[in-house]
């Protein structure tokens, strides 16, 4: 299966990882830096869990900053910031509408 995981924060990074044992998986973020780091075997978390997993050569993962909209997976995850304001009542989705869009 092919896995697209939007947001390489910990529950974006977290599943990805764990999805690219048994599938090919893209892990895409905005943050270019982000993404070096990763490529780089380097995690941007403080786990170490997940700096074993980005040590396994066995899975496949490829991380990226720039979607070409022509990709077509046949799974999207979005693990986009939806933060929650206490006051409002209210979680920001605005994030995870852009990418629907």
């Amino acid at each position: 299966m092919n896995i697209t995981v939007f947001g390489m924060g910990y529950v974006g990074l977290s599943n990805a990882l764990l999805l690219a044992s048994q599938n090919n998986v893209i892990g895409f973020d905005i943050d270019k830096q982000k993404i070096q780091m990763l490529k780089e075997g380097r995690s941007t978390i403080d786990d170490a869990d997940i700096q074993d997993a980005l040590r396994e050569e066995s899975l496949n993962i490829n991380f990226i900053s720039e979607f070409d909209a022509d990709t077509k997976p046949d799974l999207c995850i979005i693990a986009t910031p939806t933060n929650y304001d206490p006051e409002k009542n209210y979680f920001d989705t605005k994030s995870v509408e852009e990418l629907i869009e």
